[in-house]
């Protein structure tokens, strides 16, 4: 299995490659990586969906500080639904989020800028660099998002479904084909154990989101 990680993905193509700005509220972009945690681990068989709930089939160390915290936190919980793990997962996403962009501007796969604006507010901007990494993930999405029938690899088909979830795959990459997303959306890549959990996985990110979107509406 690669070292490269579903979250790590998502994290670099949560920001506008034009703008350097995030493509959605930080209350959405822990959900996401919450979501995109549990995917990693559905990928790497570590989890289970069985009658509904995740359950953790291998507790042995994934040798990603990322993914092993998670599955430490969903085997330490037991059994619970997709979108109670979650829910737990997303109290610590934003800090999982503030050290892989910091781990990424430090290895210089984004670059951090920032801009006064008004000359009282510090705005921040995190760009892909050009033939680096981040470049490189956004150019394997896109073309499998964007090209009709295009063979989709189990994890880049995971990142998708995640980004639609969100519903930052066409805000990320405008020219998106809507049969690609939905072949993604509906796990025909995978086989009925991963699809399950893929599909679970979306439903909880979805409801998640709503509601935290609620939240901070009525708040």
């Amino acid at each position: 299995m690669s070292t490269r990680t579903v979250v790590t993905d998502l994290i670099w193509l949560s920001f506008d490659p034009r703008t350097g700005v995030a493509l959605a509220p930080d209350g959405v972009l822990d959900v996401a990586v919450a979501g995109a945690l549990v995917a990693d681990l559905a990928l790497r068989e570590r989890i289970d969906l069985v009658d509904g709930s995740i359950t953790v089939t291998d507790a042995s160390p994934v040798g990603t500080t990322v993914l092993d915290d998670a599955l430490h936190a969903i085997a330490a919980a037991g059994s619970t639904t997709p979108p109670q793990v979650i829910t737990r997962l997303t109290s610590t996403a934003g800090r999982v989020r503030a050290d892989e962009v910091a781990a990424a501007v430090t290895a210089g796969v984004l670059e951090h800028r920032t801009r006064k604006r008004l000359r009282l507010f510090t705005t921040h901007q995190w760009l892909p660099v050009p033939g680096q990494a981040a470049a490189e993930v956004a150019r394997e999405v896109e073309a499998a998002i964007s090209t009709p029938g295009a063979t989709l690899r189990p994890h880049v088909a995971t990142v998708i479904a995640v980004l639609d979830a969100t519903r930052m795959a066409h805000r990320r990459f405008p020219s998106a084909d809507p049969g690609q997303i939905a072949t993604a959306t509906t796990g025909s890549w995978a086989d009925a154990a991963l699809r399950a959990a893929t599909r679970q996985i979306q439903v909880a990110i979805t409801a998640a989101i709503t509601v935290a979107t609620t939240a901070a509406v009525t708040s």
